[in-house]
């Protein structure tokens, strides 16, 4: 029977250390790859050419998954409006509802209904009273104008142009809405609402799924998933449309949050942390020609990729595993990087870190179960990037990686100390000039040197890759002085991971409103 000595031992401790820092760095060389890969891409969401155009014949609903959302919906509807081409449409799935979501976009589609009618109303009584021979024909047209044909009718092909202030037609509406051009640009019945109560079976996903059963009868061509307190971009939903179209495949837009008035340091460091994770390292990606993940708004579909999934679950984070699915599937989702949606941010501290705990518990949970399979599939498909795919999801939160490498510093910090006392080698002596130090051999292994050695390695290109982001994306709005702090903002995550080991969060939960 053979007996470990206390140097087999040191050289186990050892060789596991050496291990866990290797592993580690992988996604810091993941990070700062797509840092650089990044800074090669001079689109910016906020300075993008807008394409307005509207002509475009590929119908596309956008699905709006609404939880007890009526402080906010009639404002994302109302500026999604101005943005919907003539083939396109908005459904509400008012989910688990016990407010008056509902209530309030129906109410929002009288509202807009009302002005419409009255326009439709002026164009009968104008060709009524001209009984002119050579606009009869023309006038018949507007005489029950339908919704379809709207836009086209008054922008092209309108026999009197109600632009104008002389125009008979026009001039009582303009009198009334001065912004007629936002309110009549789309017809009035294209937004819709359905309501689901289902208690037992709540989240996102089973409304998502509840929401693509109504849209089998007459499916669009393309689906965009909006979350209810989201706005789109001026052109986004645009240039979501003609990426799905470009590369029938999924489009995810940057999705960004907006700055509050008064925030606080924790809210504007979670604020980078978020455009780190949701602009910069996607815009890396895209620029390696890599998928990136889905962030759950602004998602754009084809809608025969999305026949054949079920996103009827209770998963947390199920935008990214339907992202996984996909790219699985051989359905990757590219980034669009003109497109920008932007939601407002999480009120308060306790809010916002309920929203981290949901995601990152749910991020975590999925490194686990999905790396393994996605790695599986890069193997049997010999696809480099469906492998990088499996790289970028294998990078934990920021806040967690730094915590697990600050364990492993510390570990390698005291086998350096420590180990030639296994041995029974002294690493420090005595003498009367002061003290002074002998390195034994056991000490010039490359064992206990190597790994503490990757642990600087790795910080350094931590800090480079978040210098990096913040010169180039984040400067204009984050003081340098409130980023260094971003250690006590690690601090106070740490609440987080405990509960990830002693109360994993399993249900999806609603994130408070301002």
């Amino acid at each position: 029977m053979s007996i470990v000595t206390s140097q087999d031992f040191n050289l186990m401790i050892q060789m596991g250390a050496s291990v866990i820092a290797l592993l580690l760095t992988i996604p810091f060389f993941v990070l700062i790859l797509e840092t650089i890969s990044s800074c090669n891409n001079p689109a910016n969401p906020f300075n993008n050419p807008i394409n307005t155009n509207m002509n475009d014949t590929d119908s596309c609903v956008i699905l709006i998954p609404a939880h007890n959302e009526e402080l906010g919906i009639e404002s994302t509807l109302t500026s999604l409006q101005p943005e919907l081409g003539i083939n396109d449409s908005i459904l509400v799935i008012a989910d688990n509802c016990t407010d008056n979501t509902a209530e309030i976009v129906r109410s929002f589609v009288n509202k807009i209904s009302q002005p419409r009618q009255e326009l439709n109303q002026s164009f009968s009584e104008s060709d009524q009273a001209k009984q002119l021979n050579s606009e009869e024909n023309r006038a018949a047209q507007f005489t029950n104008i339908s919704d379809s044909d709207l836009t086209h009718h008054l922008l092209r092909n309108s026999p009197v142009n109600p632009v104008s202030s002389d125009s008979l037609v026009g001039k009582e509406i303009l009198e009334k809405n001065s912004d007629w051009n936002k309110i009549f640009a789309q017809p009035s019945n294209n937004i819709n609402v359905i309501e689901r109560n289902d208690p037992t079976n709540r989240g996102k996903g089973f409304a998502l799924h509840h929401g693509l059963k109504a849209l089998e009868m007459k499916p669009p061509e393309i689906v965009v998933i909006l979350d209810a307190d989201c706005e789109l971009r001026t052109g986004s939903l645009q240039a979501l449309k003609q990426a799905v179209k470009r590369s029938q495949k999924p489009a995810q837009a940057i999705y960004l949050l907006k700055g509050s008035t008064n925030p606080t340091f924790k809210q504007q460091l979670s604020n980078f942390a978020f455009l780190f994770k949701n602009w910069v390292r996607p815009l890396g990606l895209y620029q390696l020609g890599v998928p990136c993940l889905l962030t759950g708004t602004g998602m754009a579909f084809p809608w025969q990729t999305l026949r054949g999934v079920n996103l009827a679950s209770a998963e947390i984070v199920e935008d990214m595993k339907l992202g996984i699915d996909l790219a699985c599937q051989g359905n990757p989702v590219q980034l669009c990087p003109e497109a920008l949606v932007q939601s407002e941010v999480a009120p308060t501290n306790q809010s916002t870190l309920v929203q981290r705990t949901r995601w990152e518990h749910g991020h975590v949970q999925l490194i686990f179960s999905q790396v393994p399979k996605v790695i599986k599939a890069a193997i049997q498909k010999k696809s480099w990037r469906l492998f990088a795919f499996a790289l970028e999801l294998a990078v934990p939160p920021l806040s967690l990686l730094l915590g697990l490498w600050a364990m492993s510093f510390v570990l390698n910090l005291s086998l350096l100390f420590i180990s030639p006392a296994f041995s029974g080698l002294p690493i420090i002596t005595g003498t009367s000039a002061g003290t002074s130090y002998s390195w034994s051999e056991h000490s010039k292994n490359w064992l206990i040197l190597t790994p503490l050695l990757t642990n600087v390695l790795c910080l350094m290109l931590l800090v480079l890759s978040l210098a990096i982001a913040w010169y180039r994306y984040a400067r204009k709005t984050l003081p340098l002085s409130i980023l260094l702090l971003a250690p006590l903002y690690v601090f106070w995550k740490l609440p987080i991971y405990g509960k990830l080991l002693l109360a994993r969060e399993k249900k999806w939960i609603r994130t408070e409103r301002v």
